[in-house]
């Protein structure tokens, strides 16, 4: 389910993962297990993001066929059925000219890292996993069977799988955070570190070596700091992990047609100019013919979201025909529907849907999970009704609240509420999002993560951006806990 932590650090976005597997051989041609390559035919669009619903499969808004499309999960066969909403893929195939339908021929999820958690700081909002960071936000999917699905329900010493973008230091935005039951060890990044001597690099902060390992794309000796790699292990040695696999990860607008087109979603990683700069790996390049949505040239910059679509060229650089300026959602609200209005085209529904008196626009780019007693797989906008509760991950734009996410849970749950946006002053009254706040003895007041007086919080309310959580009676929320964010937090 979408995160519902208590606190939410600072999080710097950034640089989507796009790369998934390649081949990898003994040798003697075989393939081995953990990484493998695409072998798809040239197809027409390549597209990256994470999976927003199913139905076939929904990636940046369009509507994927998979009825013949090759499906693996590290390298390895799978299929849809072992696909789930929040893990971030590659899709190779086409697009129809309706730009909200395609047919995929396949779909590639490479995990970040499949390991133990070694630590956990939920005020933090993050947790470490084989020497990799992992942060938490709104729009983060968990596991069904994490016990209250979100960071408060994972414990040291737990393996998991965690998808999701890296920022600039490397840590990993988790989209999507699984148990997982194996006995390998998977983590991909960029070597630091390298000792040739010792045959050992870095992955953040986890020790590799090599001495035994077999490559595919690389040998023992052209590895170099920088050089993207999978490495697949079942061994430690004193905290290092013995490689038993190292690959390169594939780019794969090489499955491009001649004119084939690319679209990336992610952050700005590496920022020369508007014209010159990198989303993850990826370099891009802009003219004056760029169109670009929510903005124009001027407001990009370092960390800057976007959704780059275009074609790339013979030195493998996206030429960006358009460019969409995105934000990550900072509003949450959970609570019964009151009416939704559902428009069904066949291919994506959208539509709007009220609680507590706000309405939400479902778009086609909207995420959904389903943790009712109903438990529908392949759920979305048209599977909600009144009376439903549901949590509610939005943004504001001129238009009103967009739904990044909707999530639709237990009933039993719908007396227990939480909600992030800025409060509502009016006299004695503090509200949010049509709520009334009640404050008692019991009600825990933070600053950031660090706890505060109740003197201190009635004093800097006013305006203020907070996440809370607490029971609902009638039209009054009694509060638990209240935390305010720092504008530079927000």
């Amino acid at each position: 389910m979408f995160s519902n932590s208590k606190f939410f650090g600072t999080l710097s976005l950034c640089s989507f993962l796009w790369l998934a597997g390649c081949d990898v051989t003994d040798g003697s041609g075989d393939q081995l297990a953990g990484i493998d390559g695409s072998g798809s035919p040239a197809a027409d669009n390549v597209t990256t993001g994470t999976i927003d619903g199913f139905g076939s499969v929904i990636v940046n808004g369009v509507r994927y066929n998979t009825d013949n499309a090759d499906i693996t999960i590290s390298g390895d066969a799978s299929s849809e059925s072992n696909l789930d909403v929040g893990v971030y893929v590659t899709v190779v195939g086409s697009v129809n000219t309706d730009n909200v339908s395609g047919t995929a021929t396949s779909i590639h999820f490479q995990p970040n890292v499949t390991g133990v958690i070694s630590s956990i700081s939920v005020n933090q909002n993050r947790f470490v996993v084989l020497g990799q960071t992992i942060l938490v936000n709104d729009e983060t999917s968990f596991d069904d069977a994490i016990t209250g699905g979100d960071l408060d329900g994972l414990t040291v010493g737990q393996r998991v799988r965690v998808s999701g973008p890296v920022n600039s230091s490397d840590a990993v935005v988790a989209s999507r955070i699984d148990l997982d039951s194996g006995n390998e060890f998977e983590v991909l990044g960029s070597i630091t570190n390298l000792d040739s001597n010792n045959f050992t690099f870095n992955l953040g902060a986890l020790t590799i070596e090599y001495s035994q390992s077999t490559f595919d794309g690389a040998t023992a000796g052209s590895l170099i700091n920088g050089l993207d790699v999978i490495v697949v292990g079942s061994q430690f040695n004193n905290g290092t992990l013995i490689a038993a696999i190292i690959g390169l990860e594939e780019e794969f607008f090489d499955d491009l047609n001649q004119g084939g087109e690319l679209e990336i979603e992610g952050l700005i990683t590496e920022f020369n100019s508007a014209a010159s700069f990198e989303v993850g790996h990826l370099s891009v390049s802009t003219d004056t013919s760029t169109v670009v949505l929510g903005g124009t040239l001027q407001s990009l910059g370092l960390d800057v979201y976007i959704e780059v679509f275009g074609s790339v060229d013979g030195n493998n650089v996206l030429q960006a025909e358009e460019i969409e300026i995105l934000e990550y959602a900072d509003l949450v609200i959970s609570g019964i529907v009151t009416d939704i209005d559902v428009v069904d085209d066949g291919h994506i529904p959208t539509g709007t849907l009220q609680v507590q008196g706000n309405t939400f626009t479902a778009i086609v780019e909207t995420r959904y999970e389903d943790a009712s007693e109903m438990d529908i797989e392949r759920f979305n906008l048209s599977d909600i009704n009144v009376g439903d509760f549901v949590f509610i991950v939005s943004e504001r734009n001129e238009g009103g609240l967009v739904a990044i996410g909707i999530e639709r849970l237990s009933t039993e749950l719908s007396n227990i509420i939480e909600l992030h946006g800025e409060l509502d002053i009016e006299g004695e009254s503090i509200g949010l999002f049509g709520y009334l706040l009640e404050f008692t003895d019991e009600t825990e007041f933070f600053l950031d993560g660090e706890e505060i007086t109740e003197e201190f919080f009635f004093a800097n309310v006013e305006g203020a951006f907070v996440e809370l959580e607490g029971e609902l009676e009638g039209d009054n929320l009694t509060v638990f806990f209240i935390n305010i964010f720092s504008e530079e937090d927000i």
